[in-house]
């Protein structure tokens, strides 16, 4: 190949390589500030437990006692963060009511003691560890709008002495955003920062500690609701890797278009995302989530895994498969990561935000590394790379940089 050959080819590669670079500066420079992690991470998000159907007491019991058993290389149990719902509709009192009126129970109610003895018991071994979902799962005006005028709606509350929030309509299950009518409307600032205000207190009342991290309930939330959770102590937002505001005239999430990474920022609010399921009641198996974990620790990032109580409270054979499911994948886990980490997702936010810990990976060589696999997931650009032959070029480097690592590992491990 004649040098002049060699020079049209470079030109090409860094004329290609600028161009791109130029249109998806945006994306390519957030995926390389995105933390790198030293060691894979897995944590269970699971959302939906507290104020509620009774039987959570026993699942709840039942998760301890799988997590217990196992550890990671530091001696750390896996951990299951707790989404908790603090009250449910105290639907004795809302059906006696003339006109008809919101009335709640809360979860520090004597009924609830069982439930909230497990949930205690978890935290204070390490198994589980609570965040703030809601005192709702619902926008309470909400609800009894709705209830005047859809049968369903008031059916559900006439049947249901510890209600199950699940088998409400999706669109009532939003609480950051009136459900009543659909498009969803806009809630009042006033009124979502006394319901903030509220819940906030009442987490802490109940188990002592201010709650960190927040989940919103559908992941329906808006820049009023960050903002007075941050107020108030809430450090950490888990996402599902974008932000929807309201639903729309099908009751269907309306996202605003934004792509959120891990350790963004919005004011003094950290991110985190929660994109990959383990709902064994929907079909989800050990095997396939193992997989999940794989690619996500390849990348450098946490591997989240959402989850809900339904796959643990419903008929027994159910239960038990989900049981049987978390069992299976966490021995598959430790066997394929003998060094994983089991930690909270607070613990995680706190490195991420700091950045600095034993969990992130500053070193050149495994950020560019994963730099080079996360910018596949911008499709515009990898798909013009592939078109362009400008996926050749990167292919090499990303060859040379695991040959480097590998060396720099070897070394290490051979110096005395």
């Amino acid at each position: 190949m004649g040098t002049i050959t060699i020079l049209i080819i470079v030109a090409w590669f860094t004329g290609i390589g600028l161009l791109l670079g130029i249109i998806y500066r945006k994306g390519l420079i957030a995926l390389w500030r995105e933390p790198v992690l030293r060691h894979p991470v897995l944590i269970f998000e699971s959302d939906d437990w507290g104020a509620g159907p009774l039987q959570q007491a026993d699942a709840l019991n039942a998760l301890h006692a799988v997590l217990s058993r196992f550890k990671d290389c530091r001696g750390h149990h896996p951990v299951m963060t707790l989404g908790l719902v603090l009250s449910i509709p105290d639907t004795q009192r809302i059906n006696k009511s003339v006109p008809l009126a919101y009335h709640e129970l809360v979860l520090s109610e004597p009924v609830f003691i069982p439930i909230l003895n497990a949930i205690k018991q978890g935290m204070e071994s390490g198994t589980f560890s609570a965040q703030l979902h809601g005192m709702a799962h619902y926008w309470p005006p909400a609800l009894i709008a709705s209830a005047e005028h859809n049968v369903e709606i008031r059916n559900w509350l006439s049947h249901q002495e510890y209600a199950s929030t699940e088998t409400l309509p999706d669109h009532l299950q939003s609480r950051w955003t009136d459900g009543s009518v659909l498009p969803t409307q806009p809630i009042d600032d006033a009124a979502i920062e006394r319901a903030i205000t509220e819940e906030v207190k009442v987490f802490q009342d109940i188990l002592g500690v201010a709650p960190v991290v927040a989940v919103p309930p559908t992941f329906v939330w808006n820049d009023t609701v960050e903002r007075i959770w941050s107020k108030l102590g809430v450090q950490t937002v888990i996402t599902p890797g974008t932000r929807y505001e309201f639903r729309d005239a099908q009751g269907k999430l309306s996202p605003t278009g934004i792509k959120i990474l891990n350790g963004e920022r919005s004011a003094k609010t950290l991110y985190l995302v929660r994109d990959e399921y383990f709902e064994p009641a929907r079909g989800h198996r050990a095997a396939d989530t193992l997989m999940k974990m794989v690619k996500k620790s390849a990348l450098g990032r946490p591997t989240l895994l959402e989850t809900h109580r339904f796959n643990f409270i419903n008929d027994k054979n159910t239960c038990n498969n989900a049981l049987k499911e978390l069992e299976i994948l966490l021995k598959a886990v430790l066997q394929r990561f003998p060094d994983v980490r089991f930690i909270s997702t607070a613990t995680l936010s706190a490195q991420i935000a700091a950045h600095q810990g034993s969990l992130i990976n500053t070193s050149f060589l495994h950020q560019l590394n994963a730099w080079l696999l996360r910018i596949k997931e911008i499709s515009g650009f990898w798909k013009l790379a592939r078109i362009s032959g400008f996926a050749l070029p990167l292919w090499l480097i990303s060859l040379a940089v695991s040959q480097s690592k590998h060396n720099a590992s070897h070394s290490a491990m051979n110096t005395p």
